[in-house]
Order: C-alpha cells, then structure tokens, then sequence
C-alpha cells in the first residue's frame, strides 16, 4: 500500500475525527456478516477515533466469538452519517441465524481528502492502537498491520 492511499475521515459532533483503516479479508469462518441491506460482507476495517486535539482515543476493530453452540462475529462499516456495528451470530444447535445493524455512532460529516490523515499516519495510528491495547492486555484484530498483511 503506497503512501498514496488516503482513507477516508469524518468529524464526529463531538468535534473528534474517525478515521477508516485499510480493508482486510473477512475471516472464512463463523456466520455469514451481513450489511444494513442485507448484502454478504467480504471485507472488514479497523475504524480509528481521534479526540478533538488529535489523538488517539480508541478503535471500533471486528471480532468474533464462540460459546457453546452459538458462534458469532461483529464488525463495523461507515454508511452515509453513521458508524454501524454489523453482528451477526449463528446457533448450531438450533440453526437460528441472527444479523443486525446497530448505530454505533452518527452525525458523522465527511472530510476533504485534503484534510484526511495521510496513509503514514494511519500506520501510525495502528501502531500506537496496537501497543495502548497490548498494555491493557489486549490483541488488535490484524496484530501484523501496520507491518503488512492488508490490501
């Protein structure tokens, strides 16, 4: 990925900035992650939330789970205002199948790619996410990225 690459950002109404990282493969296993309309999903992204000075508050990062019968996963994708956290979860023992679409965060206005990060500085900031969650005892979904391993 060049340094070229300029994701995407929006204000949030708190006067922070989300900022979307590179897309990554969906994982093949667990239920099938469906969108707000429906449509199967193929990829993921790591969103970044910045504070209104610029610094790195936190991330919105997929996951996925398993426990006893019940497998699920979740992720996150920016339409129109909104952050959406997309689930989805599946029970083998009853084959029940569950997707939803919940607003994780909205009034979201988009930034001129002028004013989005750089592709350096989301590498940036996956790396300093990467080490706050490992000092809190947590992995990151893609523990090899900003070092490779996205498209």
């Amino acid at each position: 990925m060049s340094d070229e690459w300029r994701p995407r950002s929006w204000r949030m109404p708190d006067g922070g900035t989300l900022v979307e990282g590179p897309a990554f493969p969906l994982r093949p296993t667990g239920p099938d992650l469906r969108g707000s309309e429906g449509e199967s999903l193929t990829e993921e992204r790591t969103y970044y939330r910045l504070n209104p000075e610029g610094r790195l508050e936190g991330s919105f990062e997929a996951m996925d789970w398993s426990l006893e019968y019940e497998q699920g996963v979740q992720t996150y994708h920016v339409e129109g205002s909104a952050l959406l956290r997309l689930y989805a979860t599946y029970d083998c023992y009853s084959d029940e199948r569950v997707h939803r679409a919940d607003v994780e965060r909205e009034g979201l206005v988009p930034l001129p790619p002028e004013e989005a990060p750089s592709a350096g500085q989301v590498r940036a900031l996956a790396a300093e996410n990467r080490e706050r969650m490992r000092a809190e005892g947590l992995r990151t979904r893609h523990p090899d990225w900003p070092d490779g391993g996205c498209r």
